[in-house]
């Protein structure tokens, strides 16, 4: 929970108690202490979400950033959010929220997107002409060769596309 006015964050479970290497079941701190936590370059990411959830509350704040933990190794964290209380301006003075380790997800995606590249770099490295269609023949993906053929400006450029919409749409049907 987070007392806005009194800027005092109280934290409980194993994510906060990681905080502080295992020490304490239950952690207070100031968002400034909280906020020094941050990876220098998602504090001022977390600040415009946090601003902005502040300003015009939505149904939840949502923020993924980078946290360093007591080994000096930063985690990535998804960090939700949202109003439990509000003084008598109505304003937002109290939030309530969670924070999840996300980091073995975003291994899994950088894992991802460099074997995904690996691919990309494969296809179009290959001399041949390359492509694949969803099941409504219509382009999922081609390779910088085919794209040449077909008569468009990138492999980015056919993905939508039949093959009624290219050069060849008068034997379209013939060649399926």
């Amino acid at each position: 929970e987070w007392d806005i006015a009194a800027d005092l964050l109280s934290m409980i479970g194993r994510p906060f108690r990681d905080l502080e290497a295992g020490s304490s079941r239950f952690v207070t701190r100031s968002s400034k202490e909280f906020g020094a936590l941050l990876h220098p370059d998602d504090l001022q990411s977390q600040i415009d979400a946090l601003a902005s959830y502040l300003e015009k509350p939505k149904t939840a704040y949502e923020f993924e950033g980078r946290l360093r933990h007591p080994d000096g190794d930063y985690r990535w964290v998804l960090i939700r959010g949202q109003e439990s209380g509000r003084d008598e301006h109505g304003n937002i003075c109290k939030m309530v929220g969670t924070m999840t380790d996300i980091s073995s997800q975003k291994r899994d995606q950088a894992a991802l997107q460099r074997s995904q590249q690996f691919l990309e770099q494969v296809i179009n490295t290959v001399p041949q002409a390359i492509y694949w269609q969803d099941l409504e023949h219509r382009y999922q993906g081609c390779n910088q060769k085919y794209a040449e053929l077909a008569g468009v400006a990138s492999p980015q450029a056919l993905i939508g596309k039949r093959d009624e919409a290219l050069w060849w749409r008068n034997i379209a049907a013939q060649i399926r």
